[in-house]
């Protein structure tokens, strides 16, 4: 889904910030999945589906786990690192999906992610996640802080959140 777009209307192109966030393609997946839930028409879980293979054909990490950041439009992947709510936000899609879309495909991916998040996200001596790694998890120089000001933790609560919903251990 672009989301860069003109004066007209018309998507960026790459140079001007024209490409796809691979984290929001999962966690729009998960919205609209969740929405159906709560009434929306049902044809929009097809939409949603759609959206999760996207991300994971264009941006998963099949060597690593994880997802990169961004894409071309045609799919190519722009950059290697890998941001911490985007990891985030494929978690909670893949375990939802596998869980009330019963798409089970794509329990390899969540183990190997979560395995990933884990080892490179995670600090376990003062807690938090760090903000970016590089592809293979290891350390970005210029990223080492943990979330954002402008995220706080919406992402990773809201994971967490689907995670004890999906567990029921909370009222939908």
């Amino acid at each position: 889904v672009p989301e860069h777009f003109d004066e007209k209307w018309q998507r960026l192109p790459f140079e001007k910030r024209g490409w796809v966030n691979i984290g929001h393609q999962f966690e729009w997946a998960w919205l609209v999945s969740r929405a159906v839930e709560l009434g929306l028409d049902a044809r929009y879980v097809e939409q949603g589906r759609r959206l999760l293979d996207y991300g994971m054909r264009f941006g998963y990490d099949r060597a690593h786990g994880g997802i990169y950041t961004w894409c071309s439009y045609e799919g190519q992947v722009t950059g290697r690192h890998k941001g911490w709510w985007q990891q985030a936000e494929l978690l909670r899609a893949l375990m939802h999906y596998g869980l009330r879309r019963g798409c089970d495909e794509f329990g390899g991916e969540f183990d190997q992610s979560l395995a990933f998040v884990k080892r490179a996200f995670l600090d376990d001596e003062h807690g938090g996640w760090y903000e970016a790694v590089e592809e293979d998890g290891s350390p970005m120089a210029e990223h080492t802080r943990k979330g954002s000001p402008a995220k706080v933790g919406y992402h990773v609560t809201a994971m967490h959140i689907e995670a004890l919903r999906l567990a029921g251990e909370m009222e939908s």
